[in-house]
């Protein structure tokens, strides 16, 4: 199978899957910004521009999506580059964040894709308005996180499939989309976190 990852920070989230896939002997690539220097043993097609609104020309509000939109472009650019060269995946796994799979279903319609659901942001009770004490609220800052919502509701709408690692994750999403999220835990590498006999805690 030829398998897709579309990650900007890639390997990232991704980092023993890929791996793992390639071993099993599937065709494993990913698609990655430019400057993205992490080390990695899959093949990469690194995608150019990282659009950011550093002048505020934008506005608060619209670059909460013009920002995804366009890195968007970015990646569909380079993914109909790819298919010009005759590559053509069978399945795309990609973040939901940043805008990079949004197009992606125009340039391989036929490809499954599937989203790493990590969260998806609420006016409050979640990233914001947990403790206005310390983060106070005010308007503009909720109209800021319900703009954000715009570019991973597009997203949502053209996947065909989701996973996140865990149910709290899973269960900020709207109800509509939570049938096609699968919750599998990340996992732990127990080669680096595992028991030390030699650490001792004092209670002082």
């Amino acid at each position: 199978m030829r398998i897709l990852f579309v990650h900007q920070n890639f390997p990232a989230q991704f980092v023993h899957l890929a791996p793992a896939l390639m071993q099993r002997g599937h065709d494993v690539r990913a698609l990655t910004f430019a400057g993205n220097k992490r080390p990695t043993s899959v093949q990469l097609t690194r995608y150019e521009g990282q659009p950011r609104d550093d002048t505020g020309r934008l506005g608060a509000l619209i670059s909460q999506f013009a920002v995804p939109s366009l890195r968007g472009e970015e990646v569909a650019k380079k993914a109909e580059e790819m298919r010009r060269g005759g590559y053509t995946p069978d399945f795309i796994f990609g973040h939901l964040g940043w805008g990079e799979t949004l197009y992606l279903k125009e340039v391989w319609p036929i490809a499954r894709l599937a989203l790493y659901a990590e969260f998806f942001y609420h006016t409050d009770g979640l990233d914001c308005g947990f403790d206005t004490a310390i983060y106070p609220q005010s308007l503009e800052s909720r109209l800021r996180v319900t703009a954000k919502q715009a570019s991973p509701m597009l997203a949502m709408l053209n996947a065909d499939k989701a996973l996140a690692p865990t149910r709290w994750q899973a269960d900020s999403f709207p109800d509509w989309f939570r049938p096609r999220i699968t919750v599998n835990h990340d996992g732990i590498d127990t080669d680096t976190l595992k028991p030390d006999s030699a650490a001792i805690i004092s209670l002082a």
